[in-house]
């Protein structure tokens, strides 16, 4: 949009006539829908690290719980990954 060509061709046209392109009145409300954007990414980010956290310690209550059970499954020789199977299914 060419606002100046077309300020003064109403100029030209329709003496008197004002053109407002309303960018005064859009500034203020693109700046808050930017300021709006930016806080759903800030808790959309919290939230998945707090589903991170939860994920983590729910792991290592599981395996606190079971702990005598590894311990019992590591003196008989099984390997990590053997014991990370077992718990998987």
């Amino acid at each position: 949009l060419d606002a100046s060509g077309l300020r003064l061709r109403l100029a030209a046209e329709v003496p008197g006539a004002v053109l407002d392109d309303h960018r005064r009145w859009r500034a203020p409300l693109v700046k808050a829908a930017s300021r709006l954007r930016l806080l759903g990414w800030a808790s959309i980010l919290l939230s998945g690290a707090a589903v991170a956290a939860m994920v983590t310690l729910a792991a290592n209550a599981a395996l606190a719980a079971n702990a005598q059970v590894i311990a019992g499954l590591r003196l008989v020789g099984a390997r990590d990954d053997y014991i990370a199977q077992a718990f998987i299914r």
